[in-house]
C-alpha cells in the first residue's frame, strides 16, 4: 500500500515511514530522542533476569526492578550512584519490552513449591499405585479431597455501571473465613461437601438450607497436583460471590455463618459439575495417566531448592554473558 494510507490506517506519521522506506533511518532503532542508558542486549538481559525470577516464584515488583537496573547500570560502568533510575524509566522500560506485564501472581506455599519437581516422583508413584491396584480404567475409584476457605465478606463481582465513576458494592462486612472439604472422582462424581465452622461449638442451625448429605463441624484454623484446585475450586468462589451479591441485592440479607451453608452450598453443586471434575484430574495429569499434562514453567519454583551446577566449557564472548547473569542472579538472591 501507499505510504499516505499506510499513515492513516496504522496512525504512524508518514514522514516518518517514508524515512523507513528510503532507508534513512536504521530499522533495529528502538526508539526516537534521548537513547536509554542501557543497549539493547543489556537490556536484554534485564528483561531474561525478571522473568526467570518471576518463574521461580519470586518476582520483582516495579519499584525493585528500578532499584536493580541501576545497579546494573553501575557494574557495566555507565552510571554512578548518584544517579538512580526513576519510574518514569520503567514505563519506558516495558514499553521497549512489550513481553513483559505487570501481573498479580498466585500464591504458592513454600513445601508446595519445594515438591513440586519431576524428581520427587510423584507421577512413578502414582502409575506404581494404580498398577498395583489395577485402576488404570476404574476412574469411578479415583478420588481428590481438597479444602477451601470462603469469606462471609464475599468479594463483590464486576457490574454494569456508569464510566465516570466507581460504583461501591454493598457487602456483609467482616467475617471469619468457613472451609468447605470437597472432592469428586475422576468419573466426574462430586461428594457432598463438609463444612468446618469457626467456634467452639457446633450448632445444627448452621446447615440450614444445605444440599442433601452435608455435614460440618466446628474447628480452628493449592495446586498443580489437585484437581479441585484445578478446575473447580476458582468457579465455586467466583459462583459463591456472585450468589452473594445477588442474595443481598433482592432480600436485602447479609451473609451469615446461618446461611452461608445454604448460599455455599448451591455454588458448590454447580462447580463440581461431572465436566469440572473430570477436568481437573485430566489437567493434572491423574486421569487419564499422563505426566506430560504439568506444564514445565510450573515446575520452575522447584529449581530454586536444588544445586545449581558451575557453567562449564564456555566461550569468552559466553562467559561474559553468563557472569553478567550471574551478576544479575546474585542480587536477586
Amino acid at each position: 500500500m501507499s505510504v499516505k494510507k499506510a499513515s492513516k490506517i496504522f496512525q504512524v506519521p508518514d514522514t516518518t515511514l517514508r524515512d523507513r522506506v528510503l532507508q534513512k533511518v536504521d530499522p533495529e532503532t528502538a526508539v526516537f530522542g534521548k537513547s536509554p542508558v542501557l543497549e539493547c542486549f543489556e537490556e536484554a538481559n534485564l528483561v531474561q533476569h525478571f522473568k526467570t525470577m518471576a518463574a521461580y516464584g519470586y518476582g520483582y515488583t516495579r519499584q525493585e526492578c528500578v532499584n536493580i537496573a541501576p545497579e546494573y547500570a553501575v557494574h557495566l560502568g555507565k552510571r554512578t550512584m548518584d544517579k538512580p533510575f526513576t519510574m518514569k524509566w520503567m514505563r519506558g522500560f516495558l514499553k521497549r519490552w512489550p513481553e513483559l506485564k505487570v501481573l498479580k501472581p498466585r500464591g504458592l506455599e513454600h513445601a508446595r513449591a519445594k515438591m513440586a519437581s519431576k524428581e520427587t516422583g510423584y507421577f512413578k508413584n502414582l502409575e506404581k499405585t494404580l498398577s498395583t491396584h489395577n485402576m488404570h480404567d476404574k476412574p469411578h475409584l479415583i478420588y481428590n479431597v481438597d479444602e477451601k476457605g470462603i469469606s462471609i465478606d464475599h468479594k463483590p463481582p464486576s457490574v454494569v455501571s456508569d464510566s465516570t465513576y466507581c460504583p461501591q458494592a454493598v457487602t456483609s462486612g467482616r467475617g471469619k473465613t468457613i472451609t468447605i472439604l470437597g472432592g469428586g472422582s475422576a468419573s466426574g462424581v462430586a461428594i457432598p461437601p463438609f463444612f468446618i465452622f469457626p467456634g467452639k461449638r457446633m450448632r445444627p442451625e448452621l446447615l440450614n438450607g444445605a444440599s442433601p448429605g452435608t455435614s460440618g463441624t466446628n474447628g480452628q484454623k493449592s495446586h498443580i497436583l489437585q484437581p479441585m484446585d484445578v478446575s473447580c475450586y476458582g468457579p465455586l468462589e467466583k459462583i459463591y460471590n456472585n450468589l452473594c451479591h445477588k442474595l443481598m441485592r433482592e432480600s436485602s440479607a447479609t451473609i451469615t455463618r446461618y446461611n452461608v451453608c445454604e448460599v455455599a452450598g448451591k455454588a458448590y453443586t454447580r462447580a463440581l459439575s461431572p465436566e469440572n471434575i473430570q477436568s481437573g484430574f485430566r489437567k493434572s495429569g491423574i486421569y487419564p495417566l499422563n505426566p506430560e499434562a504439568i506444564r514445565m514453567e510450573y515446575l520452575a519454583p522447584a529449581e530454586v531448592f536444588k544445586q545449581i551446577s558451575p557453567i562449564t566449557n564456555t566461550t569468552p564472548s559466553e562467559k561474559n554473558t553468563h557472569e553478567d547473569a550471574e551478576n544479575l542472579d546474585n542480587r536477586g538472591r
